[in-house]
């Protein structure tokens, strides 16, 4: 299974699910920091200290949150399963 977290042109693939809860959520706080905490709070209807105790480093945000932050990032994740060989 490729996991995918796809912006504009750029994709990020992990193909260990193993890796998944805390590498999706650190990319996304990274995003989510670099465009202004305050204007995805706007965004989400979350408060920004929700959003720094979500993403940070030993924050552990709900499918909910995450979903929420993915929306207003405009950013898509995608699950597939591989074709057979």
């Amino acid at each position: 299974m490729h996991i995918s977290i796809v912006r504009r042109k750029q994709i990020i693939i992990c193909k260990h699910l193993l890796c998944l809860p805390g590498y999706i959520s650190h990319a996304l706080g990274v995003v989510a920091r670099a465009k202004g905490m305050a204007q995805i709070a706007g965004q989400t209807g979350l408060s920004r200290e929700q959003l720094y105790r979500s993403f940070s480093a030993k924050g552990n945000p709900t499918l909910k949150t995450t979903l929420a932050v993915m929306n207003a990032l405009g950013v898509q994740l995608t699950a597939k399963i591989p074709s057979a060989a």
